[in-house]
């Protein structure tokens, strides 16, 4: 059927799918439907909260500090208060609008505590909590884990972060190089 021009036509898919498509989100969510079609924030949070029920340890973690930037903004405040710009100095691959979300998702999730000054200009300092804390050993794996893997490769870090200088990483890279990385990628 010729309906005369692409905006009448697109106006009777949109009245076909409320037709079709309304009285069953109302049915589904009573009153809440309208809320649940335009994708709202509430409805997102309860149904991710739902999802956390199921979730095993492992993947709660991940989802805590899975993702590029995360896991290096950890890192790099672990024992020290830094602020957004020398957070941003200290990453240069991020963007400000990818480190401010990052920052405030850490936030959230009670991994990072935000302290804001009442000066002129506004300070803002980054610090971890108690909890963002004892993430770092998982983080030293990590590094001691990439360090031996490279090292295995014949690469050397070039990255600015300053590993303990306990001694704990070195003993773990050559615990990993002596156990995990023989005979490993086709070598």
């Amino acid at each position: 059927a010729f309906y005369g021009n692409k905006f009448q036509k697109g106006k009777r898919y949109i009245g076909v799918f409320a037709r079709t498509f309304v009285p069953l989100l109302k049915r589904l969510f009573g009153k809440e439907w309208n809320r649940v079609a335009a994708g709202d924030p509430m409805q997102r949070t309860l149904k991710r909260e739902a999802d956390a029920a199921t979730k095993c340890p492992v993947e709660v973690t991940l989802g805590l500090v899975g993702g590029k930037w995360k896991s290096l903004v950890i890192w790099h405040l672990c024992g020290r208060t830094l602020r957004f710009s020398e957070l941003s100095r200290a990453m240069p691959g991020v963007t400000a609008k990818m480190l401010t979300m990052q920052l405030r998702e850490l936030e959230t999730s009670g991994l990072v505590k935000r302290t804001i000054f009442a000066e002129v200009p506004p300070r803002v300092e980054y610090s971890l909590t108690p909890v963002g804390q004892s993430l770092r050993p998982i983080l030293e794996a990590m590094y001691a884990w990439g360090k031996a893997y490279m090292e295995n490769r014949g690469e050397e870090p070039t990255c600015g972060m300053d590993p303990p200088k306990d001694g704990a990483i070195e003993r773990l890279v050559e615990q990993l190089k002596a156990a995990q990385f023989q005979n490993c990628c086709g070598e």
